[in-house]
């Protein structure tokens, strides 16, 4: 009998043998293992994709266009607690809808940071200055900008967005001035989507008093100043008066003002665009904290002098008439 020393052959043969053995575990790995997602400037880099959804993914063949298979990717990709709990990805059902990105024009004090996190965490496909979809937690404490000046989670570096990029957004919300907001309408315009702008609306005069808050405006001591209205009208100004002009309606496709703390309504109007979670997260127990208010009776007394004087002279500017024509609220004069 022929004895068969295996210890031999597999050494004579290693290379052979070796290769058999990688073919074998390759088509286990490709029947087993999860496919990675691409990157998509996810601050955790490329990430696995959420089991339940990547099965779905796999066994969707129904997605004609390339902008709702890539909305399908995307919403995988979320690796927030919600998105493991779907069975099927939220897709937008028509090429029309998928072509339309919304883009939040964020004008100071006007509830913007409170929006952001309020559609990031109700959809997919949010892209905020304070908050993006894939980086929700999913029980909401106070807003994350624990990183070194001041940014983090909920407040995202204006670079870091740039490199992100806007190819996985379906919302933009973003906290900067109408130069930079017109450039990327145009950019998403020349890639072939349908821009709709969502402007805030406030009446002037308490949006005044609340920018002058926000930058410790010591409003009691000029009380009995004889020009205390053109003070503050002057001041007013000067805060953060850049951020909408006119040129944004005219190169948006469409654009729709809504009163600023009318969240629902914001709803309404993107809900059959944006892809919704299927697993709604917790609303929000912490809000972006505010600055302390001025006390009741120092408001009172500036409205009693200045109220009208005030809204006169903003009412002259385009972001107050554009408002007023659309919002019956923003030409009332607080009491």
């Amino acid at each position: 009998m022929v004895s068969l020393d295996v210890p031999a052959v597999l050494r004579k043969h290693k290379t052979v043998v070796l290769s058999l053995i990688c073919f074998f575990f390759g088509i286990v790995a490709d029947r087993e293992l999860l496919p990675y997602s691409r990157t998509t400037g996810h601050p955790n880099g490329d990430v696995a994709l959420a089991p339940l959804a990547a099965a779905s993914l796999r066994s969707r063949n129904d997605l004609s266009s390339y902008r709702l298979k890539e909305i399908d990717t995307d919403v995988a990709n979320d690796d927030s607690p919600a998105n493991k709990t779907v069975v099927t990805p939220v897709t937008i059902d028509s090429d029309d809808k998928a072509s339309v990105i919304f883009f939040h024009v964020h004008i100071m004090k006007t509830a913007g940071s409170s929006l952001n996190r309020y559609l990031a965490r109700r959809y997919h496909a949010v892209c905020g200055h304070k908050g993006y979809s894939h980086d929700q937690p999913f029980h909401i404490g106070k807003p994350r900008m624990d990183e070194p000046g001041g940014f983090g989670p909920d407040r995202v570096r204006f670079i870091d967005m740039e490199e992100r990029g806007w190819h996985n957004c379906r919302l933009i919300s973003h906290e900067t001035d109408s130069g930079y907001t017109i450039r990327i309408l145009k950019e998403l315009k020349k890639e072939g989507f349908k821009v709709r702008t969502l402007v805030p609306c406030r009446d002037p005069v308490s949006h005044c008093i609340s920018k002058l808050s926000h930058v410790h405006f010591n409003l009691a001591q000029i009380l009995n100043n004889n020009a205390l209205c053109s003070v503050i009208n002057t001041a007013c100004s000067q805060i953060q008066s850049n951020r909408f002009s006119e040129e944004i309606l005219s190169v948006a496709d469409e654009s729709s003002f809504f009163w600023y703390t009318n969240f629902s309504h914001v709803d309404d109007l993107i809900s059959d665009y944006v892809p919704g979670r299927f697993f709604q997260l917790p609303e929000a127990d912490r809000k972006f904290e505010m600055n302390k208010p001025f006390a009741d009776d120092v408001v009172s007394d500036v409205i009693k002098k200045c109220g009208r004087t005030m809204h006169s002279f903003f009412m002259k500017k385009p972001y107050y008439q554009q408002c007023s024509r659309r919002i019956a609220q923003v030409d009332r004069i607080p009491q």
